[in-house]
């Protein structure tokens, strides 16, 4: 979770930066014609540095990329409506503005024919600007960019986050005390765990989740939190893969492995929420999971398609025991 470093230095730098409604006065430069992913020394248009500005830098970098309609979500759901864009056309503009002025970075996805909106990652003179606030921040080199075939399967990555992130708006998160308490990178929940096979040698296996969700749910008069790990699949590993995979979820909890990792009591369960491009994947999962021994109801398999705000949470989770539409911490 972020933290700001200096708050002195925050107040310092946001009484230097332009109010939200002055912006647009600071973007009409931007109707020049200016190449969509090159830069073109001295010709980058003038611009004044707005909070609805530091807010997208912010959001690049917590998310470590994003695409436009991604922002302009997150931008949506902002509780401050100062950090709010009225329209599609400003938020690119302020867009393009700061990818030429190097505080985002701005990579192609291409297609067979034409392309699909960009992807945005931090930049230097992003970098520079939150070190500010956060303490020493940085921004990858074009040498340590993500590849174009990763770049589908991290965004994936980044909508579940964004998708629980941004539910937080909605009624639906006020009807049930809804709150993200935390997400974590999948690097710092990865596991070990040793596992058995019928007549095979036990052998040690190392998982290493897309990510993992700590979530906040009222139950009565108290509020509970609920883990989830995120599995976000592309098709392309095995059943007996994927089989295995869920097998060693189950040994990581039954083993107390999880309890103290997270440091919860023994016992206490989770969620694997699997993220599938396709409804055949989606049974290609489920089916994986009846292969496993032990308590199926920890699994839950969703489409792509539905990891969006307004349905991450509803009943479009297929129950691992069931095969039937839950809710992703129902039960």
């Amino acid at each position: 979770m972020m933290g700001r470093s200096d708050d002195r230095i925050d107040h310092t730098l946001e009484a230097r930066l332009p109010t939200a409604a002055g912006d647009e006065a600071a973007g009409s430069a931007t109707s020049r014609a200016l190449p969509r992913y090159r830069r073109v020394a001295g010709q980058a248009p003038a611009m004044l540095l707005t909070p609805r500005d530091l807010a997208i830098v912010e959001d690049v970098w917590r998310f470590r990329l994003l695409t436009t309609t991604q922002i302009e979500t997150l931008r949506a759901c902002d509780p401050e409506t100062g950090n709010r864009f009225a329209s599609r056309l400003t938020l690119t503009r302020r867009l393009k503005l700061l990818f030429h002025h190097r505080y985002l970075r701005r990579i192609a996805r291409p297609l067979a024919q034409g392309s699909r909106e960009p992807v945005y990652l931090l930049d230097s003179a992003g970098a520079r600007l939150l070190s500010q606030r956060h303490g020493e921040v940085t921004a990858s080199p074009p040498s340590r960019l993500p590849a174009p075939a990763a770049l589908d399967h991290l965004l994936a990555i980044g909508q579940m986050r964004l998708s629980l992130t941004a539910a937080q708006s909605l009624p639906v998160a006020r009807r049930s005390g809804y709150g993200l308490v935390e997400w974590l990178p999948g690097e710092k929940v990865r596991f070990r765990i040793s596992l058995e096979e019928t007549g095979r040698r036990r052998q040690n296996v190392s998982i290493v989740p897309d990510g993992a969700a700590i979530v906040r749910l009222s139950h009565g008069s108290s509020a509970v939190r609920h883990y989830a790990f995120i599995e976000v699949d592309r098709g392309t590993e095995p059943q007996r893969t994927l089989a295995g995979k869920c097998q060693a979820y189950l040994a990581y909890w039954q083993s107390g492995g999880f309890a103290r990792d997270f440091s919860v009591p023994v016992g206490l369960g989770f969620r694997v929420l699997f993220v599938a491009p396709s409804s055949k994947r989606a049974q290609t999962i489920l089916k994986a999971v009846g292969a496993v021994t032990g308590p199926r109801r920890l699994f839950r398999v969703a489409l792509e398609q539905d990891i969006v705000p307004q349905r991450v949470l509803e009943a479009v989770w297929l129950d691992g025991a069931t095969g039937e539409a839950t809710a992703p911490f129902a039960g």
